[in-house]
């Protein structure tokens, strides 16, 4: 009986040694090299405006409604860019400039890798050892999107630019929730960065302007 309670102690103290060293975490990380994908290149050409006239969002395959704040945040990195000389949108009720215009269209396909089956066997063990055993066992999410970005000039040619970035997640029990924010967040603005990026060294978009 001594050396089963030894054991167990040592076991205790172990777990407890390794929750005061490890502590609470979540790490991301971006599988994709994407170039010029880390900060917007201003470029200004000035053009004539452009007009977001729709985004579309696909998760695991079927549509998704699209976050109140996502179209303002394209919006931004497009007036961080400097290629147009406006940016408008016609959602949630805006008007289309006067022409001419380009047309903007956002198609994005996102898939998540919840690994539910080891995460939930994670958790299993966590709430055995009353969480501390939480810094000990991370839990892993993956999350991709694949963007698509249609460019309609005014002389209604069209072209598309593409981005796809792939990244994961590591994280404790209780932070989960703020890293996949975070993951979501990185994934997303390197897609974004990546397209503008490639629309702002395109002479294509000058050479079809009227």
């Amino acid at each position: 009986m001594n050396k089963i309670y030894i054991k167990s102690l040592y076991l205790l103290m172990l777990c407890l040694m390794l929750f005061l060293f490890s502590g609470c975490y979540a790490t991301t990380n971006l599988q994709k090299d994407q170039t010029n994908s880390n900060h917007i290149i201003s470029n200004q050409k000035n053009l004539p405006s452009a007009c977001l006239v729709s985004i579309s969002v696909k998760i695991d395959g079927a549509g998704h409604n699209t976050a109140t704040e996502f179209p303002q945040r394209l919006i931004g990195k497009l007036q961080e860019s400097k290629i147009f000389s406006n940016i408008e949108s016609i959602l949630n009720g805006g008007k289309k400039p006067q022409e001419p215009f380009y047309e903007i269209t956002l198609t994005e396909n996102e898939t998540l890798h919840n690994n539910t089956f080891f995460n939930g066997l994670k958790g299993f063990f966590i709430g055995l050892s009353l969480y501390t055993l939480t810094p000990a066992l991370p839990l892993t999410k993956q999350f991709e999107s694949d963007m698509t970005l249609k460019v309609v000039a005014p002389n209604m040619k069209e072209k598309e630019y593409r981005a796809s970035q792939y990244g994961s997640l590591v994280c404790t029990l209780f932070d989960c929730k703020l890293g996949w924010i975070k993951l979501t967040g990185e994934v997303t603005d390197n897609n974004i960065i990546y397209l503008i990026n490639q629309m702002s060294q395109d002479e294509w978009l000058s050479a079809n302007s009227k």
